[in-house]
């Protein structure tokens, strides 16, 4: 699905020869509207493919793979985790970006410009900081990090699904970063046996930082 998605994409954008088909700096807006079109696509295609594999033929419930009841507790050391990378995400990323700004080529260039209008950029918002993070987080955390658990130690565990996080962010300062924030994510999936935790924590720090 996400193969075809980039197809698309790759058709919508550019002509026969691979050359852009549009000025992305002139037509920012029609830019901005495929991926905002390629991240909804991408949702359905992440939540949709988690549904049929581990639901429909896996005959699994969404509670085993993890949506079960927060507690207040953990929900507050959610919110204080969430906060607290936020900070650690700008420290740590506004210096390397500085230091090496090679790092940092290509991250989010395309999606918040002052070439498209308010809409196009809330709706990129709320596909980034909400309906995304449900669906990466079913993925890395309520799968992904379940299934080497059941053969690896905790931390073991937490370290490769961070690592395979990471690298699907691509753009080497946000593989980073996406590594440290998938270690948190980890550990409080395990330590609290709800995914909400992770959702909420992810979707507080992305808020914050897009």
């Amino acid at each position: 699905g996400i193969v075809l998605l980039l197809i698309l994409q790759t058709w919508l954008l550019t002509d026969w020869f691979g050359g852009p088909l549009i000025d992305i700096n002139q037509y920012a807006e029609v830019t901005s509207r495929v991926i905002l079109l390629t991240l909804i696509g991408l949702t359905v295609v992440g939540i949709g493919s988690i549904w049929l594999s581990i639901v429909v033929i896996g005959k699994r419930s969404w509670s085993q793979l993890g949506f079960q009841p927060i507690s207040s507790h953990w929900l507050g050391v959610s919110i204080l985790l969430a906060l607290i990378l936020v900070f650690v995400r700008v420290v740590i990323g506004t210096f390397l970006a500085v230091r090496y700004p090679s790092l940092a080529e290509g991250i989010e260039e395309m999606l918040f410009t002052s070439d498209t209008n308010l809409l196009t950029n809330l709706g990129l918002l709320f596909l980034i900081a909400f309906v995304i993070r449900i669906w990466e987080e079913l993925f890395f955390r309520g799968f992904l990090y379940k299934w080497f658990r059941n053969f690896l130690r905790m931390w073991l565990a937490i370290g490769l699904s961070a690592v395979v996080f990471g690298v699907f962010h691509l753009i080497p300062l946000q593989m980073f970063l996406a590594g440290i924030m998938g270690v948190a994510l980890a550990w409080i999936y395990e330590r609290s046996n709800t995914l909400w935790a992770p959702i909420l924590m992810h979707m507080i720090n992305n808020l914050i930082v897009g």
